[in-house]
Formats: structure tokens, sequence, C-alpha cells
């Protein structure tokens, strides 16, 4: 056979193919056949975490907060609730909503029923008579399915670990590239060598976006379990506080397509979420939101809870 110029390209044609075709079914297979790597993390006590106020007296917020809406929805002196709600753009309706949006996009089916976003309703710092007057805040990509409420639309969401990525100037191919989780870890925490080594490895698989298609993926592997770290990661970075109870967090878990044992997942990474014990029930905290280091910006709501913090203080001061 002679090799002309014509054979030579169709010979060069044939190669590509054959090398974006081995390349696919790397990856496939990479995802497919990386096993399970069992590790077992020591928890340790960060005082840093422990001793953040607006995630520790949250709950004591709610009646206060409440109480406070009530009487601002006397007319001496105050302005009534219906007419704030009248002003949604200027408080920012909108951007509750878009995080509400945003969870619902991480499901699978696209829809979430109303008791589950009642559950999260405080962490989402949705308004608190949403599902009351649903028309107000909720535009035409959201409808309301019998008892629960769904989404139409085609837009393409990127996570906030693919946001930060992309504003580090890294242009994103696809999925399923090997981004790496941001870890913070806790001062005198230290790994073991066999631990260090699997958690580098870790760094270096593929990324699955929670918003992404993931039926194809088999369980119990490593790379599934970056998946489930990467759901996690960006539902607590919806949250205002960037923490929630562990409990809550158990109604989500079908919905977000998660393990039965998701929650194990908090205690295999310490670099990432920190689990406090206080006030009797376990919470969940976003390590990176509260890093000096992080890029997550603060929600303005918080900044607001924190005053209310402040007042609870100076009043039980007052009190003794």
């Amino acid at each position: 056979m002679f090799f002309n110029r014509t054979n030579l390209n169709k010979l060069k044609e044939l190669l590509s193919q054959r090398l974006l075709l081995s390349q696919e079914q790397l990856i496939y297979s990479y995802t497919q056949k990386c096993s399970y790597t069992d590790v077992k993390m020591k928890w340790k006590k960060d005082s840093s975490y422990e001793s953040i106020e607006i995630i520790h007296r949250s709950q004591e917020l709610k009646p206060l907060i409440f109480l406070k809406n009530c009487i601002a929805n006397e007319p001496e002196g105050c302005i009534p609730i219906h007419s704030v709600s009248k002003r949604g753009l200027e408080l920012g309706v909108p951007i509750k909503v878009a995080r509400l949006k945003k969870l619902i996009m991480m499901t699978r089916e696209k829809k979430i029923l109303l008791k589950i976003i009642q559950g999260v309703q405080w962490y989402l710092r949705l308004p608190e008579d949403l599902l009351q007057n649903p028309e107000q805040y909720l535009d035409s990509s959201f409808k309301l399915v019998e008892m629960e409420l769904s989404m139409d639309t085609e837009e393409r969401m990127l996570s906030l670990i693919q946001k930060n990525v992309i504003k580090g100037g890294v242009y994103l191919e696809g999925s399923l590239m090997p981004l790496a989780i941001p870890l913070f870890p806790s001062k005198g925490l230290r790994l073991k060598r066999k631990i260090s080594n699997w958690l580098n490895e870790f760094q270096q698989l593929p990324y699955v976006s929670p918003y992404e298609d993931y039926s194809h993926m088999k369980p119990n592997t490593d790379v599934s379990e970056k998946r489930v770290i990467g759901v996690l990661h960006e539902l607590l970075s919806l949250f205002v506080d960037y923490s929630a109870e562990r409990k809550k967090l158990l109604y989500l878990r079908t919905h977000l397509g998660l393990p039965q044992k998701f929650y194990r997942a908090f205690e295999r990474h310490p670099h990432i979420f920190y689990l406090s014990l206080r006030n009797k029930t376990c919470t969940v905290i976003l390590k990176e939101a509260y890093s000096g280091d992080s890029t997550i910006e603060t929600q303005p709501i918080l900044k607001v809870r924190e005053k209310y913090i402040r007042l609870m203080k100076k009043s039980q001061a007052i009190i003794k």
C-alpha cells in the first residue's frame, strides 16, 4: 500500500477518532471501576467553629424574629408585612428565590415536596408567606403540582466550586473534570500518611456537579462519594449561615439522590465539614465559609441576624 497525502490525512483522522474514543472509554471505565476506600477520621473539637454565635444561637432567633414580624404588622408606627412584600425587589426577594431554584435543580426530577421546603425555609431565608402566596415570589419557571413545587427550565447551573474554578482562570471542558474541593484543616488535626495519600487521590477524581445527571454512576465508589461531597458542599453554600442541623438534611436524602448513610461523609471529610455538638444537637458547618481564605460571599441577611444576637445579649445583661 502506498501512502500519499490523501491516505496520510485519512490515517490521521482515524487515529484521532480512535484516541478520542479511547479517552471517553477510559473516563467512563475510571468512573465506574474506582473502588470505595474505607478510611476513618478522628473527630477533633475546634473552638473556632464552636464559638460561631450566628449558628449556635440561630434557634433563639426564630421566636424573636417571629415576634418582631407580628409587631411590624401593626399599623401604629410600623410597616405592615403586606406592604413589605410589595417591596420584594428592593429587599432582595429574587435572590432568596434563586436559592430555592438551585435546591430544586439539584433534585433528580426537578421537583420537591412543599413540606421539605418548609423544613429548610429558615436556612434558605425564604419569605415567611412564600407557600401561602407563591404567586408574589415565584416566576413562570416554577409551578405547583399538587403538594410539590417543580421547575421547567433549560438553564444550566454551575456549582460554587465550578464558579470559583472559572474565576481562577480555568476553562471547564465538559463534565468529569478532576476539580479539587477546597480543604480547611483544623489546627492540630493531623492525618495518617495512608489517609493523607487517599485524600490526595480523592481530590484528583472526576468532579460531578450536583446539577448534572448521575444515573450512570455506580454506588459505593470513591467517585460517587465525591459527588455526595459536592452535593452537600453546594447545599450548605445555599444556606444563609452555611450550616444546618444534620437531622434536617436527612429529609432531603432521597430528593438529592444521596445514599442511605450519606452522613458518614461529614465524618470522613473533617477538612471540608465540621460537626458541632453544642445545644444537644448535631450541626454541620461548611468550614470554607468561615475561613479567612474563603471566596464565599457573606449573605447580607447574616449581618442582620448578628445584630439581633447582639440585641439579645444586651437584653439578657439588662435583665440580670
